[in-house]
């Protein structure tokens, strides 16, 4: 936007002077010239040629749309490398490493989960585009004699704290990432909604639940740029980020759905204070690999 601007600042006056400044003649300048620029140039939607010759780095790689979003990639749209995090102990190997034999020169496998710090540093280092599409199902603390509403925070922690990790080591290099969020949000905490439309801003949680998650996106992402890129264990953070939820009593008594569109919302709530981050808000999906009966 930059170049554009600069080379319309040192193009358009002469234009102007010899064309008697009318309209459709100024319009003609802008119009040669961004079909001249190949900054500018258009595309088709989705012809995937931003990423062509990058490095891309994945959570979530072997479940339903991780795995999709590789194949698309690797078939249509000239990416260079490919570099997913696979868990040792995932039962989605079967498929992934099917996909491995057909593209033997494009996929590697970054070995670790979402609570393995120095994988993490070590998919964004590879890395020049990062989509963290994992989900957590599990927590990442022993669960034993553990009641409802504390698994419930648990679940919470094991999907933000990678997530803050993720955008913290990405922002310091300055790579973009992809964060797949749901359109749940919409359906699982909000107040009813008949009779009205949507907008992307739409959030219609409670005044105090929306306070909630801002206060514990603010700790969480404060606490991932100063302390967890220093750590390549972090089972002392996640105590400390339990014992904060259990202090200032967040996030109790809720849902499962609830619980889900919490974690979801915190991350985007942390995104979305640094540049190159961009949260998706993605809708229902099924095809090949879903587990669904």
């Amino acid at each position: 936007l930059k170049l554009f601007l600069k080379q319309m600042k040192n193009m358009l006056p002469n234009d102007i002077r010899q064309r008697d400044c009318q309209l459709d003649n100024l319009i003609s300048a802008i119009n040669r010239y961004v079909a001249s620029s190949p900054l500018v140039q258009p595309h088709e939607k989705g012809d995937g040629r931003y990423l062509a010759g990058k490095r891309i780095g994945m959570t979530g790689a072997t479940g339903v749309i991780g795995t999709a979003l590789i194949e698309h990639m690797l078939e249509n749209s000239g990416v260079e490398q490919i570099y997913a995090l696979v868990r040792p102990s995932s039962n989605q190997r079967v498929r992934w490493d099917d996909i491995r034999r057909q593209f033997p020169n494009k996929v590697n496998v970054v070995e670790g989960d979402l609570m393995n710090m120095t994988a993490l540093k070590n998919l964004v280092d590879r890395s020049e585009i990062i989509f963290h599409i994992a989900l957590a199902s599990r927590s990442a603390f022993a669960m034993q004699d553990v009641d409802d509403q504390m698994r419930g925070r648990h679940i919470i922690i094991s999907n933000v704290l990678p997530g803050a990790i993720l955008v913290t080591l990405a922002n310091k290099q300055g790579k973009p990432l992809v964060f797949a969020s749901s359109y749940g949000i919409f359906f699982h905490i909000m107040e009813p909604l008949y009779g009205r439309k949507l907008k992307e801003e739409d959030v219609l949680i409670s005044e105090e639940l929306r306070n909630q998650i801002e206060m514990f996106s603010y700790f969480v992402k404060n606490l991932a740029e100063r302390d967890l890129p220093q750590r390549s264990a972090y089972e002392g953070i996640l105590r400390r980020v339990l014992n904060y939820l259990r202090e200032h009593k967040l996030f109790g008594n809720l849902s499962n759905h609830e619980l889900y569109a919490i974690q979801k919302l915190v991350n985007e709530y942390i995104f979305k204070e640094y540049p190159h981050m961009i949260s998706l808000r993605i809708g229902n999906i099924y095809g090949p690999g879903d587990a669904a009966d």
